[in-house]
Formats: C-alpha cells, structure tokens, sequence
C-alpha cells in the first residue's frame, strides 16, 4: 500500500509517526517527489512505479476534487471518502 499526497513530506511523516502508521506503506509520495500537483497524475503513477503494480490494478481513497481527477487521469479507480453513504446523501434530499 501507499500513502500518495500532495503534502509536504515533513508533515506527513509527523502523522505517519504521531500514528505509528509508517509499517502500514511501503511507499509514501509527497508533494516534493514529483514535478506537477494533483490533478496531474504524476503522484499516483510514482507510487504504482514504486509498488511495482500498474495504474489499472490501483484503488485510491480521496479526499479531494483535484486528487480524483488525478486518479482518473492516472487510470485508477477512486473511492470519494467525503461521500460517507448513499442512503445518506439521499435523506437530505427533499
């Protein structure tokens, strides 16, 4: 698995250690490891690079509008973690 964000790499690796979540990655691309931000795919095609998977193969998580898009243009499905259910989204509707 990897952590792919357009973040600051001393940032991430304060949460990663705050959470003891560096064993969970075995990549972690931040915003200094690759020359275009998201929606540019260029993190997501790092960490599939650095995986040895190819983009078809990835799932990313996002939080983001830019970070979706830049799934998409790295040919990886997304799941949007702001989206919490269906039937939720529906109850607010009128």
């Amino acid at each position: 698995m990897a952590l792919a964000s357009s973040g600051s790499r001393p940032g991430i690796e304060v949460i990663l250690e705050r959470f003891g979540w560096q064993r969970y990655f075995a990549a972690v691309i931040t915003g200094e490891d690759t020359p275009h931000g998201k929606p540019a795919p260029d993190c997501f095609l790092l960490a599939a690079d650095k995986l040895a998977v190819s983009p078809a193969a990835c799932l990313v998580f996002e939080d983001t509008d830019a970070g979706l898009q830049a799934a998409a243009n790295a040919g990886m499905k997304a799941i949007d973690v702001r989206v919490t259910s269906p039937s939720a989204s529906q109850e607010r509707s009128p």
